[in-house]
């Protein structure tokens, strides 16, 4: 990755007011015509500098530079401007040329020593502190300053070596201890903030790249390392808006939209399941979870909770076997999981592994034994293993344990004109009887809200007739079924039929 270079306050050259800025004259203007010379340029690029005009003040030293060549004050001048504006790799290249011309300006040595400090170029800060000792052999600090940076030129050479291999876990405690000798320097914390990202200390990420962003909004590539610190802790929503917001400045930005088109693509999976869900679309949600599983089956945030995601919208779905298979698929990401061990414990129900379901939650209970949602669950499993003894009205009907009673009627109402004695050959007839007496006792109970709800509940329901609707009645007129002459006496069943 390309370390952009940033800037930073240094010294004296920093410093800002909090005060409320006054409205600033303008440097005064050099007459048309008049041809400027050194004096002249040097007034007036001093003067737009103390007025704040830092363009304007570049552009005047930038002239005198080019009348003045030769003039190490000129680059100094300039210099001073940059980094008075936070222009810091501008400022050294300026400060490079001032000491080649004159090898013994000190104040040069120290700006540029303490640029390069900044910069993570803790070889170069030593040799310019280590000139200025030449210079000036009693200069105050200047020691301590050459021997902290000495072990710090000793730290980067073991991240390096580190790095060489891909080594982040080595390199970091070196990175650590280097960046607290060389706090500012951008190079440093982008090296750290990379190394935090590929070994998932996505919090130390977060930390490195505010602090340079606070100083530079405009780093590219810190933007792209916050945003996948971002998505490594799962807000991934987040993260494409990082990745957004910085391909806005730079659409061409190779890894932002790399990056961007990646994660985006994950993201819209997830939006579809959760747009799937809310519209009880249960086994279309699971799948657009796993197709977002599928983009990064690695991710160690996404991936759990999306087989969480999987798992919940297929017990809601009473969806059987795919919501065992994919609530065991999420207990192997999250085995201490008390919801999840309940969630499982849903979907044995689901798919009508009662004795099961039973042990579920009672593993589940050995874990917490005071959880109210793990005892509702064990009793519900338990009252569902009774009533599996006992005739299933929904299995009878082919609806699910959480039918509406549109549902109920249509499945009923389809059953019935596929069994109706009067429907099928006479060899069948005594058999078709049978069931058509066990779907009509099943509707009755079922489309009796307190009588549904008993049995639900494992209560005992007495079948005492039903009493149809309008609605219901319309069914017999439209089979044109009647008693044939010799036959039996009806069933209550069949009398339940013809009445609607």
């Amino acid at each position: 990755m390309l370390l952009a270079l940033t800037m930073w306050c240094l010294g004296g050259y920093c410093l800002h007011s909090n005060a409320e800025p006054q409205r600033q004259q303008q440097p005064p203007r050099p007459q048309q015509g008049k041809k400027l010379n050194a004096a002249d340029l040097r007034k007036l690029g001093d003067e737009a500098l103390g007025k704040g005009d830092r363009k304007m003040a570049i552009n005047y030293y930038t002239k005198l530079i080019a009348v003045e060549p030769n003039n190490e004050v000129n680059y100094w001048k300039r210099a001073s401007a940059h980094m008075r504006f936070r222009a810091a790799s501008s400022a050294i290249h300026d400060l490079d040329k001032a000491i080649e011309l004159d090898p013994t300006m000190m104040k040069a040595y120290l700006n540029r020593a303490r640029l390069r400090k900044g910069f993570g170029d803790c070889r170069g800060s030593k040799q310019d502190y280590e000139r200025v000792l030449e210079l000036k052999p009693k200069k105050s600090g200047i020691k301590d300053k050459i021997d902290s940076l000495g072990t710090c030129v000793h730290l980067l050479d073991e991240v390096d070596k580190a790095l060489r291999v891909g080594d982040c876990a080595a390199a970091k405690p070196s990175l650590d201890q280097a960046l607290d000798i060389a706090a500012e320097s951008v190079a440093l914390r982008m090296k750290r903030a990379d190394c935090a990202i590929k070994t998932g200390d996505y919090q130390v990420a977060m930390l490195d790249t505010r602090r340079i962003l606070s100083s530079d909004k405009n780093n590219l590539d810190a933007i792209a390392l916050r945003g996948q610190a971002y998505y490594g802790l799962g807000d991934t929503e987040i993260a494409v808006n990082h990745f957004k917001e910085g391909l806005r400045s730079d659409p061409g930005h190779k890894i932002l939209k790399t990056l961007y088109r990646k994660v985006k693509k994950i993201l819209k999976q997830i939006q579809t399941g959760d747009r799937s869900a809310e519209a009880s679309q249960w086994v279309a949600a699971s799948e657009a979870y796993a197709a977002a599983i599928s983009l990064d089956n690695s991710h160690p945030v996404n991936v759990p909770h999306l087989h969480r995601k999987k798992c919940e919208v297929l017990v809601k779905g009473e969806e059987g076997s795919l919501a065992v298979d994919a609530c065991a698929e999420a207990l192997r990401h999250d085995p201490d999981n008390t919801e999840l061990k309940c969630l499982m414990g849903d979907a044995r129900l689901a798919n009508e592994e009662y004795e099961e379901a039973v042990r579920e939650f009672e593993r589940a209970a050995q874990a917490e034994p005071q959880s109210r949602r793990i005892h509702e669950g064990l009793e519900n499993a338990k009252r569902r293993l009774k009533m599996s003894k006992r005739k299933d009205y929904y299995k009878i009907l082919g609806v699910k344990r959480n039918a509406g009673e549109k549902d109920i009627k249509r499945a009923f109402r389809k059953l019935a004109l596929k069994l109706h004695p009067d429907k099928v050959p006479p060899e069948e007839r005594e058999e078709a009887e049978k069931e058509f007496r066990k779907i009509g006792e099943a509707y009755e109970v079922l489309s009796d809200p307190e009588a549904r709800g008993k049995y639900d509940r494992g209560e005992d329901v007495e079948v005492e007739g039903h009493h149809p609707s309008k609605g219901e009645a319309s069914l017999a007129a439209s089979q044109g079924s009647s008693n044939k002459a010799g036959r039996n006496s009806p069933s209550s069943s069949d009398e339940t039929l013809n009445k609607r």
